[in-house]
C-alpha cells in the first residue's frame, strides 16, 4: 500500500498581512490541501467584522424574490433559513481589508497555484439550528458576467452581481456562452466562521468531500 503524507508544511515565505494573527504553517491534504485555523484574524479585526454583520442583519432580511436591496440580507431561494449579503469595495472598512491582491497572493503561495485576480465575497447567516443539510461545498463551476472582464490581467476584479452567482451554477460552457456569461473554476475558497463555539448542526458546516458524487 502506498503511503500517503496527512499534513505538508508551508516552505514558503507567506506575505504580511496586518489583521493575521495566526498564520498557516501547514495544510492538511486529505482530502484535497485545506487547513482549520483557530484565532485566525486578530481579535479586534474580528470583532469589527462581527459588528459590521449584525448592523447589516439589523436592517432585515428580504424574501428570495423580493426586489434586491444592496443594503439588506436576502434568503436563499428555497433555503428559508439561510440568507447572504453581498460583499463589494463600496462596503469600505472593514471588509474592504480582504479585497486585495495581497490576499490573492497569500493563498496562491500557500496552496501553490496560479489565481486569477478575480474575487467575490459574501456573508452567509444560518438561523440558530437550522440543521446540518446545507453544507458548503464551493468547488465547481461558477458563471461570472463579462462585466468583470479586465483589460490588464493582473487588475483586481471584486465581483458584486449576485444574481448570477448563486442562482447559476454553470455545468458547460456552451449554456454559459447562450446566458452570456464567462465560466470559471472556484478553485480556492477561504470561510472565516463569525459564530460562537460551534456544535454539531448548528448550520453553515463546511463539507470536504473526494469526488462529486458525494
Amino acid at each position: 500500500m502506498p503511503f500517503f503524507k496527512k499534513t505538508k508544511k508551508v516552505k514558503k515565505e507567506l506575505p504580511k498581512i496586518d489583521v493575521i494573527q495566526t498564520d498557516i504553517t501547514e495544510l492538511q491534504l486529505k482530502p484535497f490541501p485545506h487547513q482549520n485555523v483557530q484565532n485566525f484574524l486578530k481579535p479586534d479585526f474580528f470583532e469589527d467584522i462581527n459588528k459590521y454583520l449584525y448592523q447589516i442583519l439589523s436592517r432585515g432580511i428580504l424574501s428570495a424574490d423580493a426586489p434586491r436591496d444592496p443594503t439588506k440580507f436576502t434568503f436563499f431561494p428555497g433555503l428559508k433559513n439561510t440568507s447572504y449579503f453581498q460583499l463589494t469595495p463600496e462596503c469600505g472598512y472593514p471588509m474592504n481589508q480582504f479585497m486585495t491582491k495581497t490576499w490573492i497572493e497569500y493563498f496562491s503561495i500557500l496552496y501553490d497555484m496560479p489565481l486569477t485576480n478575480t474575487l467575490a465575497m459574501s456573508f452567509h447567516h444560518h438561523s440558530h439550528n437550522s440543521g446540518g443539510r446545507h453544507a458548503h461545498t464551493d468547488y465547481h463551476l461558477i458563471g461570472f458576467p463579462k462585466s468583470v472582464q479586465r483589460d490588464d490581467p493582473n487588475e483586481l476584479v471584486v465581483y458584486n452581481d449576485p444574481t448570477p452567482y448563486y442562482s447559476l451554477v454553470v455545468n458547460d460552457r456552451e449554456k454559459a456562452s447562450h446566458l452570456g456569461l464567462d465560466v470559471q473554476m472556484r478553485e480556492c475558497a477561504a470561510l472565516i466562521y463569525l459564530n460562537p463555539p460551534y456544535k454539531a448542526f448548528t448550520g453553515g458546516e463546511t463539507g470536504l468531500f473526494e469526488n462529486y458524487q458525494h
